[in-house]
């Protein structure tokens, strides 16, 4: 087994996965030049599956994550049980609209992911 860093960088309106930390599953990933990203709906790339786990995800202006959620009008991205983020995914996506204290836009779409892959030769 070995430990890949993925990058997670939303596309919005719902052509997203939705990732959370400890759960297995079958992702879809596209190889960039020297890395990988999670694919979207509109990826044109060559789309490789990877059976695996989750194990971290972070963003610089976040920072620990456990989950995010891709569906409905905003996405939502959990520091903890209740204690989430949540941000405009149609209209003007990238908006902070919870909580309310943090105003504006995010400025980073990248969020780092380690995917521990669990059945090797996925790649």
């Amino acid at each position: 087994m070995k430990i890949l860093n993925v990058n997670w960088i939303p596309a919005w309106h719902e052509l997203d996965q939705q990732i959370e930390v400890g759960k297995v599953n079958i992702y879809a990933v596209v190889r960039t030049s020297n890395s990988f990203r999670f694919a979207t709906d509109i990826d044109t790339e060559e789309i490789f599956e990877i059976n695996g786990r989750i194990t971290r995800i972070t963003h610089s202006q976040i920072g620990e994550l456990f989950r995010i959620e891709t569906s409905g009008l905003s996405y939502k991205f959990y520091k903890g049980v209740g204690d989430y983020i949540q941000i405009e995914a149609e209209e003007t996506p990238g908006r902070i609209e919870h909580p309310k204290n943090l105003q504006g836009y995010l400025s980073d779409n990248i969020f780092s992911v380690e995917l521990l892959e669990v059945e090797s030769g996925s790649l």
